[in-house]
C-alpha cells in the first residue's frame, strides 16, 4: 500500500512522529514542572530542663524544587497554638533562625531553635507543628523528652592573652574609671596659725614655753607628750602661768585652743585657764574651767586671777577641751568648754602681748595636764579649709589610725572642715583624701600635722578619665594585671598592663569596686592609683593567709576571706577606718572556697558539717549577718559571680573532662545546672568566672592563654 500509495505513507510518519513528539513534549514539561515543585522535608526534636523549659529545635531541609520563603510556623502547645513569623518576636519565647534568614534554597538545610518557659508543655507528651512556606507546608512531630547536656553553645574564645597564664591567674570585673592626670592637694597658706605645739618635745628646754612663776612645778613628761604641774596642799596659792615665747599682734581676734586632764584628791578645787598677758604691766585675764566638784564647777574669766568678770555654772567632765577667745578693738572675752559657748564679757585693763596657760591651786592636791595648744589669728582653730575643689568633690581628714576626723563636699570651690566633734584641732600624722563626683578616689595625701586655721588647696589640671567596663586579669607567676576595656565585646582592647610587683605575693585576688582594683595578699589589701601607677596599702588589718583567700567590696568597706584555716571574714570600713571580725560557723574555708558581692551582699562558698554551701552575708557599717544559706552538691567550686539582679553562677566539675554550669536564684533558693558543657574544663581551685552582659567569662588557672566567653541566650 506504501508502494501504492506513497503520499499515505509520508502523512502516516508524518503523524505517528508529531503523535511521538508530543507526547514527549508532555513528558518532558510534566517533568520539568514537577521538578520545580518544593520538596520539603522536617525534623524536630524538642527536650526539658530541671526548670522546666523546653528546647525545640526544627530542622528544615529542602529536599528540591524552587526556592521557598518561610511564611510562619506554628507549634501546638498546651497553652494553643504558637506563632512565629520570621523578623517577628515573641514575649516569652526566644527564637532564632540559623543556617537560613527564611528564604531556603534547593540542598539548603535551615534550623528553627524556640526556648519555651515553663507551662507550655507537658514532659514525655507528643506534639506536633506546621512550617508554612509560600509554595509547599510541612508537618512535624515532637516528644519532650528530659535533656541530656546540650552541647551548644560551647565557650568560645573571648581574647588572647598573648601568653600562657600559669598557677596564680586571678580575674575581676567591674566598673573602671581612669584618671589621665589627677590634681594633688597642698597646703596653702598657714599664716593664721600663730603657734601649735603637741610637745613632742620639751618646749621648756627648747625656749619655745617660758615659765612666768611656778618654775620648780613645771614639768615636761616625755610619755605623755605634753606639759605638767602638780600641787600640793597650800604650797602655791598664786595663778602658775606658762607663755608662748612669741609677741601676739596688736589687732585681731586671738583664739587660745588646748586640752587638759586633771588628776585631784577629795575636796579638790583649782582651775585650769588659757591666759592673755602682758609682760610690760603683768596684768593679765584667766579664761577657763574652774573645778569645785561637781555641780558647782563653773567657768571663770577674771582679770589678775582676782576679780571675776564672767562665770556661768557648767557640768562637764576631764578631759576639759577649751578654746578662749579675745578681741582686740573691743576688749571681748569668752570661751568654749567642750563645746559649750560661754561670754562674752568686755574689759579693756589688759591690752595682751602674749598668750600662755595657766593653773590655780585652790584646795587639796591636784596634777593637771596640758597638751595640744593651738593658737591662731582671725581664725576659728577648729576649721580646716580647702580651696579650688570642684563642685561634687569631697575631701575627707583622717587621722594616724585611719579614723575619719572631719568630711565635706564642695558646693562653691571650697570645703570647709569642721574639727569639733574630734575636739583636738592638732590632727598628727593626717591624711587628705580627695574624691571626685563619683566617689572615686583621686588624691591620698599625708601630712605630719593638719590643724586647725589652716588653708589647704588643690593644685595642677584635672583631666576627666575613661569610664569603661573593665576586666582584670591578674596572671600567676609574672606580677602582672592586664587591664581590658570590654564594654563592646566584639572590640575588646588592653588598656594597661599593670606592675603588681610586690604586691602581688603570697595568697593573691583581685576585684573591682568603686572604680578601682582592689588586690589582696599576705600583706594587707591595697588599692591601685592610675596616674601614678602606684599601689597604696588600704588596711594591713585584712590579709591572705593561705589558699581559699578572697576579697569582696561591700558597700562602704572590703570584705576579705583570708583562707584555709581562719574562719571568719574580716571587714574594713573604708568610712570609718574601722575592722570588724566575723567568725563565721556556718562552714569550713577550703582551698575551693570562692566569693562574690553585689551592693551589701557577700557570698561565700563553705564546706559545712551537713554538706557544702554558699552562705549570703549582708555587710553595712561594719556590721556582718547572715541572710541565708543555699545547699550545693559539691564543695569544689571554679570560680563564683552573680549578675545585676538576683541570680549566682558557679562552677562544678562533672566528670573528669567537663565543668558542669549552675544557676543559683537568691530568691528562692532553686539551684540547677545549665544546658551547657565547659569545655576547656576546670583545672584548679583558681579558676574563675565573671558575669557580663548575659555572658559568662572563664578563666582557667593555668596553662592556657585564652580566656573564654560563655553566652547564656540560648539556654537562659
Amino acid at each position: 500500500m506504501g508502494v501504492e500509495y506513497p503520499y499515505l505513507a509520508i502523512l502516516a510518519v508524518i503523524a505517528f512522529t508529531m503523535a511521538v513528539s508530543g507526547l514527549i513534549y508532555f513528558f518532558i514539561n510534566t517533568y520539568t514542572e514537577a521538578l520545580k515543585t518544593p520538596i520539603l522535608s522536617t525534623y524536630a526534636q524538642a527536650c526539658y530542663t530541671v526548670d522546666n523549659k523546653t528546647y525545640l529545635e526544627v530542622t528544615i531541609k529542602h529536599e528540591r524544587g524552587l526556592i521557598v520563603n518561610l511564611q510562619r510556623i506554628e507549634v501546638y502547645s498546651d497553652n494553643g497554638a504558637v506563632v512565629y513569623t520570621p523578623g517577628g518576636s515573641l514575649a516569652d519565647i526566644n527564637v532564632t533562625m540559623e543556617g537560613f534568614n527564611g528564604r531556603l534554597g534547593p540542598g539548603q538545610v535551615g534550623y528553627v531553635k524556640m526556648i519555651f518557659p515553663s507551662g507550655y508543655f507537658t514532659p514525655n507528651k507528643t506534639y506536633s507543628g506546621v512550617v508554612l512556606f509560600d509554595a509547599g507546608n510541612t508537618v512535624f512531630t515532637f516528644q519532650v523528652l528530659k535533656c541530656p547536656f546540650i552541647t551548644y553553645p560551647y565557650p568560645t574564645t573571648l581574647l588572647n592573652l598573648g601568653l600562657t597564664a600559669s598557677t596564680g591567674t586571678i580575674l575581676a570585673l567591674g566598673l573602671i574609671k581612669t584618671v589621665a592626670m589627677k590634681p594633688d592637694i597642698q597646703l596653702l597658706t598657714r599664716e593664721n596659725v600663730f603657734y601649735n605645739d603637741t610637745f613632742d618635745t620639751d618646749p621648756f628646754t627648747t625656749g619655745r614655753i617660758i615659765k612666768v612663776n611656778c618654775t620648780d612645778k613645771w614639768q615636761y613628761s616625755s610619755p605623755s607628750q605634753s606639759i605638767y604641774i602638780s600641787i600640793k596642799h597650800g604650797e602655791i596659792v598664786d595663778e602658775c602661768i606658762v607663755l608662748v615665747n612669741k609677741s601676739l599682734p596688736s589687732t585681731g581676734t586671738v583664739y587660745i585652743a588646748f586640752n587638759s586632764t586633771t588628776y585631784r584628791g577629795g575636796g579638790h578645787q583649782g582651775r585650769v585657764d588659757a591666759i592673755l598677758y602682758n609682760n610690760s604691766t603683768n596684768y593679765f585675764y584667766t579664761i577657763g574651767m574652774h573645778f569645785q566638784g561637781g555641780s558647782a564647777d563653773a567657768v571663770n574669766i577674771t582679770l589678775n586671777n582676782r576679780y571675776v568678770l564672767y562665770t556661768s555654772s557648767v557640768t562637764v567632765s576631764a578631759p576639759y577641751y577649751i578654746v578662749a577667745m579675745y578681741v582686740f578693738n573691743i576688749g571681748n572675752l569668752s570661751l568654749w568648754l567642750n563645746n559649750g559657748y560661754y561670754g562674752p564679757v568686755s574689759d579693756k585693763t589688759v591690752i595682751p602681748t602674749h598668750a600662755g596657760l595657766g593653773v590655780l591651786w585652790e584646795k587639796a592636791n591636784i596634777t593637771v595636764y596640758l597638751d595640744n595648744l593651738l593658737i591662731t589669728i582671725n581664725a576659728p582653730p577648729w576649721f580646716v579649709n580647702v580651696t579650688s575643689v570642684p563642685v561634687g568633690w569631697s575631701i575627707v581628714l583622717k587621722d594616724q589610725s585611719g579614723n575619719i576626723v572631719s568630711s565635706g563636699m564642695s558646693v562653691n570651690g571650697n570645703v570647709t572642715l569642721d574639727l569639733r566633734n574630734y575636739n583636738i584641732y592638732i590632727v598628727k600624722n593626717a591624711t587628705l583624701e580627695v574624691y571626685d563626683d563619683r566617689g572615686y578616689l583621686q588624691v591620698s595625701r599625708s601630712f605630719d600635722y593638719v590643724m586647725g586655721g589652716e588653708v589647704y588647696t588643690l593644685t595642677g589640671t584635672y583631666t576627666p578619665g575613661v569610664e569603661f567596663n573593665g576586666l582584670a586579669v591578674g596572671v600567676g607567676q609574672l606580677d602582672t594585671i592586664l587591664l581590658y576595656n570590654i564594654t563592646d565585646l566584639g572590640n575588646i582592647s588592653l588598656v594597661q598592663s599593670i606592675s603588681a610587683n610586690s604586691v602581688f605575693n603570697g595568697s593573691s585576688s583581685i576585684v573591682i569596686g568603686s572604680g578601682t582594683i582592689y588586690l589582696l595578699n599576705t600583706s594587707g589589701v591595697y588599692t591601685y592609683d592610675y596616674s601614678t601607677s602606684m599601689w597604696r596599702l588600704v588596711t594591713s588589718a585584712c590579709r591572705a593567709s593561705g589558699a581559699g583567700a578572697g576579697i569582696g567590696v561591700v558597700g562602704d568597706g572590703v570584705v576579705v576571706v583570708p583562707g584555709v584555716g581562719n574562719n571568719s571574714l574580716c571587714v574594713y570600713n573604708m568610712t570609718t577606718g574601722s575592722t570588724t571580725l566575723y567568725l563565721v560557723t556556718d562552714g569550713d574555708v577550703t582551698e575551693y572556697t570562692c566569693l562574690a558581692s553585689s551592693g551589701y551582699t557577700v557570698y561565700v562558698s563553705l564546706l559545712g558539717s551537713s554538706g557544702p554551701v554558699i552562705v549570703a552575708y549582708n555587710v553595712s557599717s561594719g556590721v556582718v549577718s547572715k541572710i541565708a544559706a543555699y545547699s550545693i552538691r559539691d564543695y569544689r567550686l571554679y570560680g563564683l559571680t552573680r549578675d545585676g539582679s538576683r541570680y549566682l553562677y558557679f562552677i562544678l566539675p562533672y566528670g573528669g573532662d567537663y565543668g558542669e554550669v549552675y544557676r543559683l536564684d537568691t530568691l528562692t533558693g532553686n539551684v540547677y545546672s545549665l544546658p551547657i558543657l565547659l569545655w576547656p574544663a576546670p583545672v584548679s581551685p583558681g579558676d574563675r568566672l565573671e558575669y557580663y552582659s548575659n555572658n559568662l567569662i572563664y578563666a582557667r588557672d593555668e596553662g592556657t592563654d585564652e580566656l573564654y566567653l560563655i553566652p547564656l541566650k540560648y539556654v537562659l
